[in-house]
């Protein structure tokens, strides 16, 4: 989990909740909730006050403990602002269930699976609060397919290879840049973006590929 971050705050805050909750149900100190965790008194105290990292093996234990499931906690944490890189590969890491789709879903774009002879990508979604959206300022999901279908044939080549190895279970992250109207400017300027590719289902429950990506460039954000 990333330190210090507000993701990582609300999740303890969480945590913290519902833990004391649990010590109240049961009767029992948090020094004897700490023994059942298998973590010292002194590290969860250290940790509800200062809101530090919390590494997966130790949400585990505490979930353990809880009686309930680590991406039952993360599916409580959604987004009140844009999400980062390690925000998104934490939720794929720990298993994308219903409830973490929904939280991302505004955030990613989403295309099927492309076939082995595919020459084009068929995009299913585009959050509103995608980067296609919020900072390239495309205007709806025809737009974004009809832009993507008109890339030169080996852009759309690479990004139909890199899309299906996602599709097969490969978290891909990458650094990319491409030449846009940065939020509807009417000059085209350089964008770097950082892009995460991974496996997601659909809609319907199918195989499909997300993507996330947000702005290297500052003047871009």
């Amino acid at each position: 989990m990333p330190k210090s971050d507000g993701q990582t705050v609300r999740l303890i805050n969480w945590l913290e909740r519902e833990v004391m909750t649990r010590c109240e149900e049961r009767g029992i100190s948090l020094g004897q909730a700490s023994v059942e965790t298998g973590n010292s008194r002194g590290y969860l105290s250290r940790l509800f006050r200062d809101k530090n990292d919390i590494g997966y093996s130790r949400l585990q234990r505490l979930c353990s403990f809880l009686n309930i499931a680590p991406t039952d906690v993360l599916s409580q944490m959604s987004f009140s602002s844009t999400p980062t890189i390690d925000e998104i590969t934490d939720y794929v890491a720990g298993g994308l269930d219903e409830d973490g789709f929904e939280a991302l879903k505004e955030h990613i774009l989403i295309y099927a699976v492309p076939p082995d002879d595919a020459t084009s990508l068929s995009l299913l979604h585009m959050g509103d609060q995608s980067f296609a959206a919020s900072v390239l300022s495309v205007a709806n999901p025809d737009a974004l397919q009809n832009a993507v279908d008109n890339f030169p044939e080996n852009a759309r080549r690479k990004l139909i290879a890199s899309y299906g190895v996602a599709a097969r279970g490969t978290c891909l992250i990458s650094i990319e840049e491409l030449s846009a109207k940065i939020h509807g400017q009417p000059e085209y300027s350089l964008l770097k973006y950082k892009r995460v590719l991974f496996p997601v289902n659909d809609f319907l429950g199918e195989p499909a590929v997300g993507i996330y990506a947000c702005p290297v460039s500052k003047r871009a954000k």
